[in-house]
């Protein structure tokens, strides 16, 4: 089912309380506003957000990984807040 579709299943059955909370969506049309959303999450104390499509093609397909549905972490995010002074001691060279 699509994002949409699977939300609202979801949302009926869930039953929330005070330590089970559904996640509070947010529709975004630009990159300036995922910004902004991704600024509250972190001030709220989340590491960051996923973001999903909302197009009728957002299917879950377990362990897949594409564009439908991308984690957007702080560290992921090129800008720093102060400068630093780094000295390299040692590296790991990834996949």
């Amino acid at each position: 089912m699509p994002y949409q579709k699977r939300r609202g299943a979801l949302k009926k059955v869930v039953g929330e309380t005070e330590h089970v909370k559904i996640t509070h969506p947010t529709i975004v049309k630009d990159p300036k506003s995922l910004d902004e959303f991704m600024e509250e999450a972190v001030e709220a104390g989340c590491e960051g957000t996923v973001v999903k499509s909302i197009e009728d093609n957002s299917f879950y397909q377990a362990g897949a990984r594409g564009f439908l549905w991308i984690k957007y972490k702080r560290e992921y995010r090129s800008e720093m807040a102060d400068t630093v002074d780094l000295a390299v001691v040692g590296a790991f060279a990834g996949r």
